[in-house]
């Protein structure tokens, strides 16, 4: 006795048999996306990073940086901690401009300088950055040290005298081992971090 196939099996291996192609090129396509994706990764971990730390007034920084003998990327670093490369931020304090200088801070520097002076001045990006960078090179003049200038910065001077005269926050009277307000202590890592961020993306 013949057996008969029913009509629907043939039917249902003949479809199984024609899936296998477009399973291999499901597969492929997922894997070229991946390979893709990891391909693309490093650039676009790099694109966020210059989105949250831009570059901008780039001539002005290295053309005062060099002049004042600074570190570019650290002037870089202090820009983005302080105003975020915006010229007309003004703290809640009254710190003007890029570099955030304060009024009465200006005007004593401006006398140093020989230059004049007015608020709005410090709103002038070219003029803030010349102020800046004048006063950092000071500052590290003054302590020896870039990240005890970067508290000076922060804090004022007179409050960092006075930590360093403080066995509880300098052991050597040169060196802060402890920045006793959190605020400053965190800006000087932040502005580090910083520097290094843009020393990578821009150096």
């Amino acid at each position: 006795m013949q057996h008969e196939f029913p009509p629907e099996l043939p039917q249902r291996r003949r479809r199984r048999r024609s899936c296998l192609p477009a399973v291999v090129v499901f597969l492929l396509s997922i894997s070229a996306i991946v390979l893709l994706a990891v391909q693309l990764w490093p650039a676009a971990q790099r694109w966020q990073l210059e989105l949250r730390h831009p570059l901008r007034y780039e001539e002005l920084i290295f053309r005062y940086s060099e002049e004042h003998d600074l570190d570019p990327f650290l002037v870089m670093g202090v820009i983005q901690a302080e105003s975020s490369f915006r010229p007309t931020a003004v703290s809640p304090m009254g710190a003007t401009g890029l570099m955030q200088i304060m009024p009465a801070t200006g005007e004593w520097l401006a006398g140093r300088m020989g230059v004049s002076f007015t608020e709005t001045d410090l709103m002038h990006p070219a003029y803030n950055v010349r102020m800046g960078t004048y006063y950092l090179r000071l500052l590290i003049d003054m302590f020896g040290h870039v990240d005890t200038a970067l508290a000076a910065y922060n804090a004022g001077m007179g409050n960092v005298s006075t930590w360093l005269a403080d066995e509880q926050y300098s052991h050597d009277g040169e060196t802060l081992h402890t920045i006793p307000f959190t605020e400053t202590r965190e800006y000087v890592e932040r502005v580090n971090r910083f520097m290094e961020i843009y020393r990578e993306l821009y150096g």
